[in-house]
């Protein structure tokens, strides 16, 4: 890490909002599968790629994690 920068990022919808989400999906995860909504997990070192998945039609949300328990493999565009 360089400089100490962090990366932030909100779009349409404000901090509030995220709160509710987030208590929702912790309060409905028996109830409903919930595994879809993230459509690949990289590393935080494979952040460039994250982000080209990003731009993926198919992606619903792409995940980056700084800790080594990163689910994989990791699907890529041509790839089942």
């Amino acid at each position: 890490v360089r400089r100490n920068l962090s990366l932030r990022g909100i779009h349409n919808y404000a901090p509030p909002h995220l709160i509710q989400a987030v208590d929702f999906l912790a309060r409905a995860t028996a109830d409903y599968d919930f595994s879809g909504l993230v459509s690949a997990w990289y590393p935080l070192q494979d952040i460039a790629a994250a982000v080209r998945a990003a731009g993926d039609p198919r992606a619903v949300r792409i995940g980056v994690s700084a800790t080594d328990s990163t689910p994989s493999p990791i699907p890529q565009r041509g790839h089942s």
